[in-house]
C-alpha cells in the first residue's frame, strides 16, 4: 500500500471522523444489539436443554429463525419503502427486543417458535436496511470506510457478547446461593441482560433525524443513474448481484455449520475449538479494516474476486490434510480471506443500484443468502454421514471459485463505468464514485 502505516491509520481515522451524526448513532445501535447476538449464541443453546428439550430442537429453533428472516426479508423492504429507513430500523429493534424476550421468559416448544420468529422478521428489518441506510447517510468519500467499520465493529462487539454470555452464569450462580450456574436462573438471568442491550438499541435509532433521511432521498432521486440506462437493465444488476449471493451462501451451507464438529473429529478439544474461532473472527476484523484500501487502489470486483479466491486453497487444505498443525492455519486465512471483502461487496452493491432499489436488492440477497445457506446445511449434513467431509468441503471450494469468476463476469465493465463517472481513471479506483 501507499504511503506509510501512521499516514494510512491517519487517512482512516480521518474518514471515521467524517461520519455524518445519522451513521455514528447506527454504530451505537448496531454495537447494542450485537451485545445481545453474542451473548445467545453462547447461552440459548444452553437454555433450550435446560427446558428439558431435546438437542435436536436446536436445529429446528435455529433453522426456523432462519427461513423466518428470509421470509420477511421482502416485506421489510416494502415496510423501508414506505415509511423510510428510520420506522423500518426501529420496527426490527422492537420485534428483536420482543422476540428476545419472549424467549427468555418461555418454556414451551410451540412458544419458543412463535419469538423466535419475531426474532428472525426483527434480524430482516435490520438487515434488509442496513445497507440501504448507510448507503444513503454516506459520501462517495468514506462509504466503504463506514460499511468496513460497521462490520468490524459487530465482529468485535460480539466478541464481547460471547464473553459475557460465558461468565454472566457463573457471576449470578454466586450471587444467588443453590443457583447452579449451568441451570436454567443463571441462563435467563443471562438472557435478560441480552435483552436490555437489545431493548437500548432502539434509543439511538429514535434520535435519528428524520430531515435527513428526505433530504438524502430526494438528492439521491436527482442523481443520474450511473450503472443502468432502463428498467431492464436494472433488473439484471439486481439478479446477478442475487445470483452470486445464492451460490456462495449455498457453498457456505454446505460448510460452515459443521466447522466445529470438523474441528473436533480431528482431535481437537473445545478450547482449542474456541481460540480457533476467536482468532478466525480477529483476522476478519483485521482483513475487513484493510479491504477498503485493497478497494480504492485495486476496485471493488476485483477486491471481492481476489480475496475469495485467495481463500479457495486454504479451504482445499482443510477438505484433504488431517493434521490439525495444517487445517487451523489454512481455517484462519480462508476465513480472514473470503469473509474480509464482505463490506466492500455490500458498499458497491448499494452503489449499482439507484437509492429507490436499495432496501429491494437488499432484502433479495438477503432472502437468497437465508434460503441457500437452509439448503446447502441439509445438503450438507447428507454428505458429511455419507461421505465424510472431504467432499462438501471440495464442492463449497468448487462454487465460492465460480462466484468469484462470476462476480469479475457480471460487474467488472461496472466497477470501470462508476469510476469514469466519478471523474477517475478507472485503475486503480478512486475512493470517488
Amino acid at each position: 500500500m501507499r504511503g506509510s502505516v501512521p499516514t494510512v491509520l491517519h487517512s482512516y481515522l480521518d474518514k471515521i471522523r467524517s461520519f455524518s451524526p445519522n451513521a455514528k448513532l447506527f454504530l451505537l445501535s448496531s454495537a447494542l444489539a450485537s451485545v445481545q447476538s453474542g451473548i445467545f449464541q453462547v447461552v440459548l443453546a444452553l437454555y433450550i436443554v435446560a427446558l428439558g428439550h431435546a438437542r435436536d430442537f436446536l436445529g429446528v429453533i435455529t433453522g426456523f429463525g432462519a427461513l423466518v428472516t428470509g421470509i420477511v426479508s421482502l416485506p421489510a423492504a416494502a415496510v423501508a419503502h414506505a415509511t423510510g429507513h428510520r420506522r423500518a430500523l426501529l420496527a426490527g429493534a422492537i420485534l428483536s427486543s420482543l422476540g428476545a424476550l419472549g424467549i427468555t421468559v418461555s418454556s414451551s416448544r410451540d412458544v419458543l417458535l412463535f419469538f423466535e420468529a419475531c426474532l428472525g422478521a426483527g434480524t430482516a428489518f435490520t438487515f434488509v436496511n442496513t445497507a440501504p441506510f448507510l448507503a444513503e447517510n454516506s459520501g462517495d468519500a468514506e462509504r466503504a470506510y463506514l460499511f468496513s467499520v460497521n462490520s468490524t465493529m459487530l465482529l468485535a462487539v460480539a466478541v464481547v457478547g460471547n464473553s459475557l454470555g460465558g461468565a454472566l452464569p457463573e457471576v449470578f450462580g454466586r450471587l444467588a446461593p443453590g443457583w447452579n450456574p449451568s441451570g436454567m436462573g443463571p441462563l435467563r438471568a443471562t438472557m435478560l441482560v441480552g435483552v436490555a442491550f437489545v431493548a437500548a438499541s432502539a434509543a439511538p435509532l429514535v434520535a435519528l433525524k428524520e430531515s435527513s433521511f428526505h433530504r438524502v432521498r430526494e438528492a439521491a432521486s436527482r442523481l443520474p443513474d450511473v450503472s443502468c440506462s432502463d428498467t431492464k437493465a436494472h433488473l439484471i444488476v439486481m439478479g446477478r448481484f442475487v445470483t452470486t449471493s445464492v451460490v456462495t451462501s449455498l457453498g457456505a451451507g454446505l460448510m460452515i455449520p459443521f466447522l466445529p464438529v470438523f474441528l473436533a473429529d480431528k482431535g481437537a478439544s473445545p478450547p482449542v475449538i474456541g481460540l480457533v474461532f476467536a482468532g478466525s473472527m480477529v483476522m476478519t476484523m483485521a482483513g475487513t479494516l484493510l479491504a477498503p484500501l485493497l478497494a480504492e487502489r485495486w476496485g471493488s470486483v476485483t477486491t471481492v474476486a481476489v480475496t475469495q479466491i485467495a481463500s479457495v486453497p486454504f479451504l482445499v487444505a482443510m477438505a484433504l490434510a488431517r493434521d490439525t498443525a495444517v487445517i487451523v492455519p489454512a481455517m484462519l486465512l480462508r476465513s480472514a480471506l473470503m469473509n474480509m471483502s464482505g463490506p466492500v461487496d455490500s458498499s458497491f452493491s448499494m452503489e449499482a443500484v439507484s437509492a429507490r432499489d436499495r432496501a429491494i436488492l437488499s432484502s433479495l440477497r438477503g432472502m437468497a443468502w437465508n434460503i441457500s445457506w437452509a439448503g446447502g446445511s441439509v445438503a450438507g449434513g447428507v454428505m458429511i454421514e455419507r461421505f465424510g467431509y472431504a467432499v462438501p468441503f471440495l464442492i463449497t471450494a468448487t462454487l465460492y471459485l465460480a462466484s468469484a469468476i462470476m462476480y469479475v463476469l457480471f460487474f467488472s465493465k461496472l466497477d470501470l463505468r462508476q469510476s469514469r463517472m466519478a471523474g477517475h481513471h478507472p485503475r486503480p479506483r478512486s475512493q470517488g464514485r
